[in-house]
């Protein structure tokens, strides 16, 4: 069996400590993706800012 001769670079601590990191990461873009997908929905074309609106009376 090969063995590996050079000790590993990154303690055990380390690498819990960058994969904490990586979660909080992987949360905080969930959450601003819900966000940015929410805004878009209200967004509002810049073609066409107004909605049509019901006439204010009745066409005879």
């Amino acid at each position: 069996m090969n063995s590996i001769s050079s000790p590993s670079t990154f303690s055990r601590r380390r690498f819990l400590q960058r994969l904490g990191g990586g979660f909080g990461a992987v949360a905080l873009e969930g959450m601003l993706r819900q966000e940015a997908r929410a805004m878009s929905r209200t967004a509002v074309d810049p073609l066409a800012p107004f909605a049509p609106r019901m006439p204010d009376f009745t066409p005879r």
